[in-house]
């Protein structure tokens, strides 16, 4: 299987009835392959982030419990 493009234009005569068509074709298999590759890449990239913002918000989490932490120990020695 390939990919093709295909403009197909109306042919017509002095009276301005068509008569036939003309379809001129164009081989675009690479072009839609890179696409697809640049599709599986983008969802890749996505899910990475998706999970590199989850690890983040948990160690967020865990700093902000440690802060709170340190704080009420340093108010604890006032």
């Amino acid at each position: 299987m390939f990919w093709e493009y295909v403009p197909i234009n109306p042919i017509l005569n002095e009276d301005g009835v068509m008569t036939n068509y003309l379809a001129v074709k164009q081989y675009i298999t690479p072009g839609k392959e890179t696409e697809e590759e640049v599709r599986n890449l983008n969802a890749t990239h996505e899910l990475r982030i998706e999970e590199r913002t989850a690890q983040l918000s948990e160690i967020n989490g865990v700093l902000k419990l440690e802060i709170a932490e340190r704080r009420h120990a340093s108010e604890a020695m006032d």
